[in-house]
């Protein structure tokens, strides 16, 4: 068995202002920095032997604040990369419900085939993060993951044998931490969306 840690990195302007924030290369925001420095301080005493993050500049801010507080070796991997939400990039839902009111209803009632206007597929999408998860799986060690809510819930769905449907069914924060038990054929989910040390900082 080893364990996978997961975190999704601290909150951006764009997540602030609730909007769409995919492949947009944005850093994190004052408060998202505070948020990456508290989650480090959880693995001060960890026993995480290598770390594997999204190449976007908030992910790469996230783990080089985790790495200040313990001294993880870091992999930048692509696959690891939010979705491309194509022309919804940067927009509120309240400007997609106005703007693409056919596409949203299709997103919602067949998540698996959507295509987001101009941008990725959700099927493309699964399919490279899965493909990132395959190399990170082959480690013999604890492993770390700095990424985006989209591709943890891909992660977690994926080994725990959940149906892509149930992606949006959970909670992660920003900053937040999971661990999934990893045992091969099968995973189990130790802690989901753990925030506990940002509230403690007042930056929940």
């Amino acid at each position: 068995m080893k364990q996978l840690y997961l975190v999704r990195h601290g909150v951006t302007a764009l997540n602030e202002q609730r909007r769409y924030c995919g492949i947009n290369n944005v850093g994190l925001a004052e408060k998202g920095l505070k948020q990456a420095q508290l989650v480090g301080q959880l693995f001060i005493k960890s026993n995480v032997s290598s770390a594997f993050t999204s190449p976007l500049k908030r992910c790469l801010e996230t783990s080089n604040a985790i790495s200040l507080s313990h001294d993880i070796p870091t992999e930048p991997l692509a696959g690891l990369s939010e979705i491309d939400f194509g022309l919804w990039e940067g927009l509120t839902f309240e400007d997609i419900q106005a703007t693409y009111p056919d596409q949203l209803k299709e997103w919602f009632a067949n998540p698996e085939s959507f295509t987001f206007p101009e941008g990725e597929s959700v099927c493309g999408f699964r399919k490279r993060v899965l493909g990132a998860l395959e190399e990170i799986i082959q480690q013999r060690e604890n492993c770390l993951i700095v990424a985006h809510g989209g591709s943890l819930r891909v992660i977690i769905c994926h080994l725990c044998g959940w149906p892509v449907e149930s992606m949006h069914s959970f909670e992660l924060g920003h900053g937040s931490l999971t661990i999934l038990n990893h045992y091969g054929e099968s995973t189990v989910v130790k802690v989901l969306n753990n925030t506990c040390h940002l509230r403690n900082g007042g930056v929940s």
